[in-house]
């Protein structure tokens, strides 16, 4: 009769299947308003987000991965260098967000519900031209969806809804340098679209109300380096920059039913986004991994309006994070996750045509929170 690490080792692995749900919790706040350089303490805004996002991932090697027991599970396909087809999708059920904004000197209140959703389905090659160097290719869309309901103590009231379609098509490399170290390169071109609409009155006079739309274009790219090396099959160091650009154009008409006048308009958006990480992985086991990592962003956006005004964000992100991997036998290995993010900066908004140059600035800042449950099968 064969042993059990012999019929292992005469039944390499083929297929992998992930699956998991992250539970994520959002605070945002808006503060510390500025007019012209009068501060506003009474002007504040916030916005909570608790919500679910479910995801899963195939994968099967055309290079089956061989049971090797001197080497952590979690590093097999890391050193066989497979040819692989992953499928991956994701799914955020609708979930209600709310957001307040209150000047408490002028005895406003403002509240916006948003009922969102999101979907996104896509699929990755990696295929090996050689044993030490790949070929990577990337395809996905993103489906996001929301319904949104406003008012105000002014008796104002509003309804719409919207909805956006993002593409991703990557194309990029993957060098084995030696056996323990990989570098990683891609390329992805950005395509996003979404049109909105929104239609506002007052309690007192519903038939005079105003119908806004919105369709937006957005073109861009994103470049990411990746960097692995492993030490002795015990530590694991990855490096990651991610440099992200994309310009929108955003075309607005806006229909008044008391003058039955129709007035459009444009804004042009510039985003620029680069990201630092880097993460230690301790094998500790065959069959169990505890990873650590952190990352830090600067994010610029500028948002130039037809009309006289000019919004700039500047946001700093920082992320921390942890994992712990265990496989309870060959087949099965259960995986656990936790991940604290803040993000802050400023926002000033400017009129530099106006005489004197008006300005508004305020502080924003949110912290993230999500925990993360998966389970992979490997056959």
């Amino acid at each position: 009769m064969c042993s059990s690490s012999t019929w292992a080792e005469d039944h390499p692995i083929r297929h992998e299947i992930t699956g998991g749900i992250t539970w994520i919790s959002d605070e945002w706040a808006y503060h510390d308003y500025i007019v012209n350089g009068e501060a506003f303490s009474a002007v504040s805004g916030n916005l909570d987000k608790d919500y679910t996002v479910m995801a899963g991932a195939y994968a099967f090697f055309f290079t089956p991965i061989p049971e090797d027991h001197t080497t952590p599970i979690a590093l097999r396909r890391f050193y066989t260098h497979p040819t692989t087809v992953s499928l991956n999708f994701f799914y955020q059920p609708e979930k209600k967000l709310t957001y307040h904004y209150q000047n408490l000197g002028a005895n406003y209140h403002s509240s916006t519900d948003r009922d969102a959703s999101s979907r996104s389905a896509g699929v990755d090659v990696e295929y090996y031209l050689k044993p030490t160097t790949g070929l990577c290719f990337h395809l996905s869309a993103e489906k996001n969806e929301e319904a949104i309901q406003t008012s105000d103590t002014l008796d104002s009231r509003g309804t719409g809804d919207s909805d956006e379609i993002r593409r991703y098509y990557g194309v990029g490399v993957s060098q084995y340098m030696f056996d323990h170290l990989n570098l990683k390169l891609s390329y992805t071109i950005l395509d996003f679209k979404s049109s909105s609409n929104e239609k506002t009155w007052t309690e007192d006079r519903p038939l005079l109300f105003t119908h806004y739309f919105k369709d937006t274009d957005t073109t861009g790219k994103k470049i990411t380096l990746v960097g692995e090396y492993v030490f002795r099959k015990l530590l694991g160091i990855q490096g990651v920059y991610v440099f992200w650009d994309q310009k929108a154009h955003s075309k607005e008409l806006s229909f008044y039913a008391d003058t039955f006048l129709n007035l459009d308009s444009y804004y042009n958006d510039t985003i620029a986004n680069h990201t630092l990480g880097m993460s230690v992985s301790l094998y500790l086991w065959e069959k169990m991994t505890f990873r650590v990592g952190g990352s830090y962003t600067r994010q610029a956006l500028d948002r130039t309006y037809q009309t006289d005004q000019v919004i700039e964000y500047d946001w700093k992100i920082t992320t921390v994070e942890a994992s712990l991997l265990r496989y309870l036998n060959r087949h099965i290995g259960v995986q656990i996750g936790y991940k604290f993010a803040t993000q802050d900066g400023d926002v000033l908004i400017r009129h530099p045509a106006s005489e004197n140059d008006p300005r508004t600035t305020y502080t924003a800042d949110a912290d993230f929170h999500s925990v993360y449950i998966g389970v992979t099968g490997r056959f």
